[in-house]
C-alpha cells in the first residue's frame, strides 16, 4: 500500500502552519518565573539533588550531544541545558543556598525564554548524554523537568503547543480521531485484512498512531496481519487508539495524564492482558513507566513495544523468519525504548534466547 503523496505533502504543510494555530498562553508575565520554580521545587528529590550536586563540568556530555557535535556551539552542551534548575536548586534548596544567593543571580522570565531553544528545539532527550556521564547524572531527566517548568510558565513553543492543546481539548492529534481510524480500518479491510475494532473484551489492546492512520497504512496492516496470523484475541479501540503523547513531549502534565489514562482505562475496561505500543518515541514510556504512577497502583496488564512483542513471539517460536543470506542488518538504538527503557537487541544467532527484560527490538 503506497503512501498517498498528496496526503503526505498536505501533512507537511499542516505541520508548517502549527505555530499560527496555537492558542495564547494563559500565564501572566509576572507569574512565569514563580510557576517554573513551583515545578522545580516539587520535582527535586534526594536523587535529583544528588545529580545537581554531582556535575564536575568535565565536558564529556558535549561529545554525546548531536546538536553540540554538529554545530560546534558550546551552548548546546547538555550540562548547560539544565542550568536553570541547577541555579534554582543552589539558590533556594541546596545546603549552601545562603552563599549562592549572594553570588548567583536569580532566574528571570528572559532566562526562561532563552532556555526554550535549548530544552525544546535543541534536545530530543535521547539520553546519550546521560549514558556517557561519568558521574551518572540523569541529564535527560533534568531537561525533561526543565521543560515541565517552562510548560507551566506558558512557554511551550507555539508549534508544539498547538498539538498539545489539541490533544488536551479534543483528544485528537492533527485532527485524526475515531472517524479517521474507521476509514483506515475500512481501507485496510478492502485489502482483505481484518482489524477488530471496538471489541467489548480482548486479550490484547493494540495502540496505533496518527502517522500510521494518515500516511503509513501498511504499517498498521502489517501489525494486523501478524496478530491475525498468531490467532490472538485483539482489538483497537476508537476511544483510545493514539499512542503519541504530546503532553509528555511538551512537559504538559495534564495532557500527558489524559492521553495515558485514556489508554489505561480502555485496557482495564476490555480486560486486556497486554497493551501493545506502536513505534513512537514517547508512547512507550508514557504508559510503561508513567502509567502506574498515574493509575495509582500496579497496572493490571503488561506493556510491550510492538518490536519487543514481536521479539518475544520469535523467541517462543510463534513466528518464523525466512532465511535470507543476502540480508544486511544494522542496529539503531531507539532512545526511549532501548536507552531509556532497557529493551535491547542481540543480532547474533542466539538472539532469540532473551529474557523479558532484554528483548529484541
Amino acid at each position: 500500500m503506497a503512501v498517498d503523496m498528496n496526503l503526505f505533502h498536505g501533512f507537511i504543510q499542516q505541520i508548517g502552519q502549527l505555530g499560527s494555530m496555537a492558542k495564547p498562553t494563559d500565564c501572566p508575565e509576572d507569574e512565569r518565573v514563580m510557576r517554573a520554580k513551583d515545578v522545580f521545587d516539587k520535582a527535586i528529590d534526594a536523587e535529583m539533588a544528588g545529580d545537581l550536586e554531582a556535575c564536575v563540568h568535565c565536558g564529556l556530555c558535549a561529545e554525546a550531544c548531536h546538536f553540540r557535535v554538529m554545530t560546534g556551539n558550546p551552548k548546546y552542551t547538555p550540562a548547560k541545558k539544565f542550568e536553570l534548575i541547577r541555579r534554582y536548586y543552589r539558590r533556594e534548596k541546596g545546603p549552601f543556598k545562603w552563599l549562592y544567593q549572594m553570588v548567583t543571580r536569580d532566574i528571570t522570565s528572559q532566562d526562561l525564554r532563552d532556555w526554550q531553544e535549548l530544552v525544546y528545539d535543541s534536545c530530543t532527550t535521547c539520553g546519550r548524554c546521560s549514558l556517557i556521564c561519568p558521574m551518572g547524572i540523569n541529564i535527560a531527566q533534568l531537561v525533561t523537568v526543565t521543560r515541565a517548568g517552562l510548560a507551566n510558565a506558558g512557554l511551550i513553543p507555539a508549534d508544539l503547543r498547538a498539538v498539545q492543546q489539541e490533544q488536551q481539548s479534543r483528544g485528537t492529534v492533527f485532527g485524526t480521531g475515531p472517524d479517521a481510524l474507521r476509514q483506515a480500518v475500512e481501507k485496510i479491510g478492502e485489502q482483505g485484512v481484518d482489524i477488530p475494532l471496538d471489541k467489548d473484551k480482548a486479550d490484547y489492546l493494540v495502540i496505533t498512531s496518527v502517522i500510521d492512520i494518515l500516511l503509513f497504512n501498511d504499517s498498521l496492516m502489517g501489525t494486523a496481519k501478524i496478530f491475525n496470523k498468531l490467532g490472538l484475541d485483539w482489538t483497537i479501540q476508537s476511544c483510545a487508539f493514539e499512542g503519541a503523547n504530546f503532553g509528555m513531549l511538551a512537559g504538559a502534565s495534564r495532557t500527558q495524564e489524559k492521553a495515558t489514562m485514556d489508554i489505561i482505562d480502555a485496557a482495564v475496561r476490555i480486560g486486556a492482558k497486554a497493551v501493545i505500543i506502536p513505534e513512537c518515541g514517547h508512547a512507550y514510556p508514557a504508559v510503561r513507566w508513567s502509567g502506574a504512577n498515574l493509575y495509582g497502583k500496579q497496572l493490571p496488564f503488561e506493556v510491550y513495544a510492538i518490536s519487543e512483542f514481536l521479539g518475544l513471539q520469535l523467541r517462543e517460536g510463534n513466528l518464523k523468519l525466512k532465511p535470507n543470506s543476502d540480508l544486511n542488518l544494522t542496529y539503531h538504538d531507539p532512545c526511549k525504548v532501548g536507552r531509556h527503557s532497557g529493551v535491547s537487541v542481540n543480532l547474533a544467532p542466539s538472539a532469540l534466547n532473551t529474557s523479558r527484560g532484554s528483548s529484541i527490538t
